[in-house]
């Protein structure tokens, strides 16, 4: 669950987009070649654990789906989403 708000976070799309004359992905320096592709890789780790369970995020979220989902926030930024209470829920 996510709000409206980090909705528009998600919009962009995680594949490059093909090389077309004035497209983002080129940035006006062309393409280098016969370079260390092993030194030039960034790779940067994200370390998130859910707030509630512990359990380890593959992306910069601060609840994991379940909880975020049981507890009717944002998986994003924590916000109400959902007035859970008059649901039956069970817990895992």
């Amino acid at each position: 669950m996510v709000c409206e708000k980090c909705e528009a976070k998600l919009r962009s799309v995680a594949a490059p987009e093909r090389w077309r004359e004035g497209s983002r992905n080129i940035a006006g320096q062309g393409r280098r070649i016969g370079g260390n592709k092993l030194a030039e890789r960034r790779f940067v780790p994200i370390n998130a654990h859910c707030i509630v369970c512990h359990a380890q995020l593959s992306q910069n979220y601060k609840y994991c789906q379940f909880c975020a989902y049981k507890n009717g926030l944002c998986a994003m930024c924590g916000a109400r989403i959902l007035d859970t209470r008059p649901y039956k829920q069970i817990s895992r």
